[in-house]
């Protein structure tokens, strides 16, 4: 009797048997440090652009850098899977980005001055008129596009980290795990997953933390002279985590598949019945219903938390004006994101072990929808809530609206990567290769990259169209669109979970 309890004990928290440690460790190390890298170039990202040219630069950047490039990589990765291994893929992408680094720490933000326009000359092209044929243009409707140019190395830093989230986690890392991991592990195995690999963000949370507590004005490295030396400091750290998960990845492939473990060549076109090109390809996911299905989710929650974050993001800039100190206040917000998402990792694995796919799932919107709205009553009502801040205590209101705006965005995104990633990428399994490689690299780095810049698309037109226009001006809009969005989530979930469980049935029977 006591053995059994002890025995439920441990699975409970440890659901991992001892047989599959050789197997689980690699795998949930090499997402430490993919989701350290990936918290860390959020962090940089942010506070290189959002400090320096506003946060409604970041719509712009979404929806008309951020997305072509990503359709880019899409149809260059389809091509890829044709003519290379996955390990080959794997290890292009990631040295891709290991010499990045390295050319951005050492030559172009310590030569910034040198590579971007002058602010003088971008702000006197904003105040020009054109006539042209039929109309006058005026450059003031533009002038987002061209604050956007100004810092142009900055927008190029954060296309790139918004690709290691969708290259690198979402379609190397998982569907590497998605191969090799079946549906029963899979159960076990993903929130753990999880839980490891979100200790990752929690742990870059606390070093960049400490990063901004030791940056200074003026610095010098290696001869070259730095106005603020935290952008150094993040590149060189993530230049060693993409050292460590390509050392892992290598011990993955070349050491530990010999036991059997991994099938590590599944993803070698030969492997393929048949090499599809990219226009099959994409006929190949358009007509499949179930992954709409998934692409819906993505969407709904790319554009739900884009509408959100905005808002967030320009309150958060008015309260820490600078590099470092915004850079401090998103550094904390990594480390409660971090604990938030451990948390929902530990009880995750037990709802979808005692509850199911559909209760899991449905964690994550129902969780946005609420701290959702309210974060958007306190904006939108903010006059009246303040009249109450004021009386009931003498913290300013605009730090209360940042820090709810940040529980609403600590808790949205510890039920994202803990829940919704998870039966994301349940979802998955039951398909077939062709469409499990190319359908998911559509839908995880194009979709993804749409669903973010559909919110952003929004945004921009009416910056486009009213150049007056800030986020607190439009946010009533942004309020009714976000509802609708994840109305249409909720009923979306309802519909993946019939058709996956009928993949799962006909899968077993087969």
């Amino acid at each position: 009797m006591k053995t059994d309890f002890l025995r439920g004990v441990k699975n409970f928290v440890w659901p991992i048997h001892r047989n599959e440690v050789a197997k689980f460790f690699p795998m949930a190390f090499m997402l430490f440090f993919i989701l350290f890298n990936y918290s860390v170039l959020r962090v940089l990202k942010d506070s290189l652009i959002i400090p320096a040219i506003g946060a409604e630069s970041v719509t712009f950047i979404k929806s008309y850098v951020v997305v072509p490039c990503a359709i880019l990589f899409a149809l260059l990765y389809a091509k890829m899977t044709n003519l290379m291994s996955f390990n080959r893929i794997f290890f292009s992408i990631g040295f891709f980005y290991l010499i990045y680094f390295i050319i951005f720490a050492l030559i172009i933000y310590p030569n910034q001055s040198f590579f971007h326009p002058s602010k003088e000359s971008i702000n006197l092209l904003i105040q020009k008129q054109y006539n042209l044929y039929f109309f006058t243009l005026n450059m003031e409707h533009l002038k987002w596009f061209l604050i956007v140019f100004s810092k142009w190395s900055f927008a190029l830093n954060y296309v790139l980290a918004e690709l290691w989230g969708s290259s690198m986690v979402f379609l190397l890392f998982w569907q590497f795990a998605n191969q090799n991991t079946k549906t029963q592990e899979a159960k076990r195995f993903y929130p753990m997953f999880g839980l490891v690999g979100q200790s990752g963000g929690l742990c870059a949370g606390y070093v960049l933390t400490y990063l901004t507590d030791h940056s200074i004005k003026n610095y010098s490295f290696l001869g070259l002279h730095y106005q603020n030396n935290f952008p150094l400091y993040v590149m060189l750290v993530a230049i060693i985590a993409v050292i460590l998960i390509l050392i892992i990845f290598y011990y993955i492939n070349y050491l530990a598949a010999e036991g059997k473990s991994y099938n590590t060549k599944v993803r070698d076109a030969a492997s393929l019945k048949s090499k599809l090109s990219i226009k099959d390809s994409i006929k190949v996911v358009m007509s499949s219903k179930y992954i709409g299905f998934i692409a819906i989710l993505i969407f709904s929650y790319g554009i739900s938390i884009n509408l959100v974050e905005g808002l967030w993001k320009d309150k958060a800039r008015s309260l820490y004006p600078n590099t470092v100190d915004y850079a401090r206040f998103s550094s904390e917000v990594i480390v409660y994101t971090g604990y938030s998402a451990m948390f929902f990792m530990f009880v995750g694995a037990n709802i979808l072990k005692y509850f199911g796919w559909l209760t899991a799932a449905l964690i994550t919107p129902i969780t946005i929808l609420i701290t959702g709205i309210c974060f958007f009553m306190l904006v939108v009502f903010a006059d009246n809530f303040y009249v109450y801040i004021s009386a009931m205590t003498i913290l300013n209101p605009l730090f209360i609206t940042v820090m709810f705006g940040t529980i609403q965005n600590v808790l949205s995104k510890g039920t994202k990567y803990a829940l919704f990633e998870s039966t994301k990428e349940m979802s998955y399994i039951p398909l077939d290769p062709e469409l499990k490689s190319k359908g998911k690299a559509a839908v995880d780095v194009i979709g993804a990259r749409f669903a973010k810049s559909a919110g952003a698309h929004v945004q921009s037109f009416v910056f486009i169209l009213f150049p007056a226009a800030t986020y607190t001006s439009i946010a009533p809009y942004l309020m009714v669109v976000f509802t609708l969005v994840m109305l249409v989530w909720l009923v979306d979930v309802k519909w993946l979970h019939n058709a996956y469980i009928k993949k799962i049935q006909k899968s077993e029977e087969s």
